[in-house]
This record gives C-alpha cells, sequence and structure tokens, in this order.
C-alpha cells in the first residue's frame, strides 16, 4: 500500500489524497458458487471513519427495523450495512440484492472485515489507551 502511496505521489497525486490511498485496499476474488458460476473481480475497500462506523450501527438499526431479529437476519443486515459504506468498487456482478449465495456474500465480507481489522490494535499494544 504505501508503494502505491509513492508511486500515486509521483504521478501528481495531491499529497491530501495519499491518506484516502492508503486507507484502502484492492483485493481479487475468485470464488465458484453454490450454482457452478465462477464470481471473479478486484473489490476496493476503504477504511472506516468513527462516523462510518456509526452510520453502518444506524443502517444494521434501520435493516432490522428497529426490533430483535433472528441470529440469521442480524448477520445479513450487518453484511449489508458493511458493504454499503466499506465497499469503494465492486466487479460488475456485485449486487448482494440480487445475489442467492450467502457463501459468497459472507467471503466478500470476510475480505472486508479483515481489511478493516488490519487498522485495529490488539489491546495492550502500541497506541493503546490504558484502561
Amino acid at each position: 500500500m504505501i508503494e502505491a502511496a509513492k508511486s500515486a505521489a509521483d504521478g501528481g497525486m495531491e499529497k491530501t489524497q495519499l491518506p484516502t490511498l492508503q486507507n484502502q485496499r484492492t483485493v481479487d476474488f475468485e470464488r465458484r458458487g453454490e450454482d457452478g458460476k465462477m464470481y471473479s473481480g478486484a473489490f476496493t475497500f476503504k477504511r472506516l471513519t468513527i462516523a462510518g462506523v456509526g452510520k453502518v450501527g444506524a443502517e444494521i438499526a434501520r435493516l432490522n427495523g428497529g426490533l430483535q431479529v433472528d441470529q440469521t437476519t442480524e448477520f445479513i443486515n450487518t453484511m449489508l450495512a458493511h458493504f454499503k459504506f466499506g465497499i469503494v468498487a465492486a466487479p460488475e456482478w456485485w449486487n448482494p440484492n440480487e445475489l442467492y449465495d450467502l457463501g459468497i456474500v459472507k467471503e466478500v465480507f470476510e475480505a472486508l472485515m479483515a481489511h478493516e481489522q488490519s487498522f485495529r490494535v490488539a489491546p495492550g499494544g502500541p497506541g493503546q489507551a490504558p484502561s
């Protein structure tokens, strides 16, 4: 990612744009779905700001209708909310509202969450506030 930022800087990108680039990651995705179709392409994820995390929470509550829902519905709505705010670019086939294969959707979510977790500090690690 640092190399990408250096390359962008050499290409004339303004310094104010570099933090955005450093907080994004593009991953290649290739999986065969339960329908036998191959789903492949690049996803670009962004790091959520604190406000973005709040928006995800509000979206989950909205999707749940403010109600207690079963675990599966909660999980699906959590994924959909993260997709709404965390995916910057996706392959043409990507539209979770039209997909039937929960496995494909879950694998994209796992990649998105791995990106988001890469910014989190382990408890007691460098930069961790004292408790």
